[in-house]
């Protein structure tokens, strides 16, 4: 008993100083209009290197992060006049969240489509569910009808196997800790995948409402998604219903796919890792500075002519 109230106390610790130091970490530094700028400058140059290589979906892709912050910088208007398709923008968080596939839409032959219509239907099927069998110290239980309307936390640091977002069959690890009620809390977490989707990490650190928006919930975890999370002592299960994939499945019995995740009728984006560096630094600016950047916005707009 003294043991178990031991590892009780150390865990309450850890998520009371983890909202503390959040609390603390909220206030930001003014971002500058140089580094926006800057921003805007890297990000047109990596477009126009895609519009060189004939990637015009790709170009079309990248500018759309830039003109989140200049929507009437000339190049980004010309570069968007420009573009042969219009494809909602992939790269940049949306309302799906994790759910979503960064992934373009292609136009198969009738041969490719009848050859991955089976697989594609087998593998949206599976994605509505995922679980997880996880050892490591803790005490954590989080229970979730989407992280709008969810109770828990506690602290853990666990590795696991089970079935994963982004169709992953291999191991999930997490060393996390938090409190969360209703819509709000205060949560870091620092995880790795490692499966069939290949290697992805992140660390995630937030305080307030949750939002499908969040970093956490556009790169790891599916903010729609029911379920639950315990840990306790040296085990513990996860497991997940995703509406939004069951939705999915269902659309793709009549060949549509909101997702951009069937085989069959998508191809992956050809970005470079300057393009997610650039775009991910524009995601960052957007969240932390929202005030800077519509002053901003509003300086640029007023120091060009209008015609």
């Amino acid at each position: 008993m003294k043991g178990l109230r031991g590892r009780m106390s150390n865990a309450y610790l850890l998520v009371v100083a983890l909202i503390g130091v959040m609390a603390a970490g909220c206030a930001t530094t003014p971002v500058g209009s140089s580094k926006l700028d800057a921003l805007v400058s890297q990000n047109v140059a990596l477009a126009k290197a895609h519009l060189q290589r004939g990637e015009d979906v790709e170009m079309q892709q990248v500018i759309q992060a830039a003109a989140t912050l200049d929507p009437t910088n000339p190049d980004i208007v010309e570069l968007q006049h420009g573009a042969r398709t219009a494809n909602p923008s992939l790269i940049m968080p949306s309302k799906l969240g994790v759910n979503r596939y960064k992934r373009i839409s292609a136009t198969p032959s009738l041969r490719k489509r009848i050859l991955f219509y089976v697989p594609d239907r087998v593998l949206d099927l599976l994605d509505v569910i995922g679980f997880d069998v996880h050892l490591g110290p803790g005490l954590y239980l989080n229970y979730h009808v989407t992280r709008a309307v969810q109770i828990g936390g506690g602290a853990r640091a666990v590795a696991g196997l089970g079935w994963h977002t982004k169709r992953s069959l291999g191991l999930l690890g997490n060393a996390e800790a938090g409190l969360n009620l209703i819509a709000a809390g205060a949560q870091t977490v620092n995880a790795g995948q490692l499966g069939t989707s290949g290697v992805q990490t992140g660390s995630y650190h937030q305080a307030g409402l949750h939002r499908p928006t969040d970093p956490v919930y556009q790169e790891m975890r599916d903010y729609w998604a029911v379920g639950a999370d315990v840990t306790f002592l040296v085990f513990g299960i996860s497991w997940d219903v995703h509406p939004v994939e069951a939705a999915d499945f269902l659309a793709g019995f009549a060949l549509r796919d909101f997702l951009h995740d069937d085989l069959g009728s998508t191809q992956r984006l050809k970005l470079t890792d300057d393009d997610k560096d650039n775009v991910q630094e524009i995601i960052t600016v957007l969240r932390t500075h929202r005030d800077e950047v519509e002053a901003y916005r509003q300086a640029k707009q007023a120091s060009r002519p209008t015609i």
